[in-house]
């Protein structure tokens, strides 16, 4: 397999089965051109990361400056807002382990959570520092994020977490040491911190 070849078969197996079907469908001529790579591949469960399908569509689909919010499980969702509900049980999944896997695939430029947190649930702010250690942290008012905050979210993940104040927002970020390699790009002060 050539090099030109290896980023066309790593989008394919990163694409979920009924994704890969249509864009099957709909292929140009071009894609064609591959054919014999696609018809090799074998669909397979996703073995690594975040396995959610809806998780996964909204990461992709998060664009520089967009933000979501991970919720706990009484969060009053906007019906305006598309939902992924990952809530099963009082927390499962807790915000911890969602907010580990997110961070762990997503870009962060800066994560805020509610004000209030710092002193009615300290311990979860010890967890979202530790988690996101090195992104812009930043408190806005409860009242806001219930308000006009969540009604401007990209997306709005639902934990099954009991954990008052428990409403973060993340808001995406893009990989500096990617976008600005090529020759002639110059690196604007407030991402050179971020070349290193």
């Amino acid at each position: 397999m050539t090099f030109a070849i290896k980023p066309v078969v790593a989008a394919a197996l990163a694409c979920t089965r009924l994704g890969v079907i249509r864009a099957l469908r709909y292929r140009t001529e071009v894609d064609k051109l591959f054919d014999r790579y696609f018809t090799q591949l074998t669909f397979e469960m996703k073995r690594h990361g975040i396995l959610n399908l809806g998780l996964n569509q909204a990461i992709a689909a998060m664009g520089h400056g967009d933000y979501l919010i991970v919720c706990d499980a009484g969060f009053p969702i906007p019906s305006e807002v598309p939902r992924i509900d990952l809530a099963v049980i009082p927390d499962l999944p807790d915000i911890e382990t969602v907010l580990t896997a997110i961070n762990r695939e997503f870009i962060a430029e800066k994560v805020a959570y509610a004000a209030e947190m710092a002193q009615n649930n300290p311990r979860l702010k010890e967890k979202v520092d530790r988690i996101f250690a090195g992104v812009e942290l930043t408190s806005v008012s409860h009242v806001d994020i219930l308000g006009t905050l969540s009604h401007k979210a990209k997306f709005i993940v639902r934990t099954g977490a009991f954990d008052p104040w428990g409403n973060i927002l993340l808001y995406s970020g893009v990989d500096v040491k990617q976008w600005f390699t090529k020759p002639g790009t110059v690196v604007p002060d407030y991402y050179r911190a971020r070349m290193k």
